[in-house]
This record gives C-alpha cells, structure tokens and sequence, in this order.
C-alpha cells in the first residue's frame, strides 16, 4: 500500500511486467505461442534478466517500507 500515485504506478508496473512474463513463458511451454527467448522470472539462469527481477523487488521492497509515511505535497 502506498500513498503516492507514483509508488501505485511503480508497483503495476512491475507487477504487471512479472505476470506478463510468466503467461509469455507458460504459453510457449504449452504450444500456444512460438518458442523466443524469455527467460521465466526468478526460476530461469540469466545474468542481465535475474538482475531487472531483483532491482523490480527492490523497487516494491522501498515502497513497501516507506508505506506508512505520508506524502507531502507542497502548494
């Protein structure tokens, strides 16, 4: 839960983009799309792809621990 819009948005965001992912990556396992190169979030070795995973959780980690402060608006 967050008090700002953009904390909101940054956690669709990457929710979003971890879900994509896992339906791209089960729909090619199953034979509904043609099998490329997308790795399976947090299960699939890739250098460069298991590290945007864990910079995403940390992003939802930081906002997860700033949840209870309230954002200031200045007029």
């Amino acid at each position: 839960r967050s008090f700002s819009n953009f904390g909101r948005l940054v956690s669709l965001g990457v929710a979003t983009n971890l879900f994509i992912n896992i339906f791209f990556n089960t729909s090619m396992v199953t034979g509904l799309m043609p099998v490329v190169g997308i790795p399976l979030p947090l299960l699939s070795y890739g250098g460069s792809a298991m590290l945007s995973v864990m910079i995403s959780f940390g992003f939802l980690l930081n906002i997860s621990a700033h949840s209870g402060q309230k954002n200031l608006e200045y007029d």
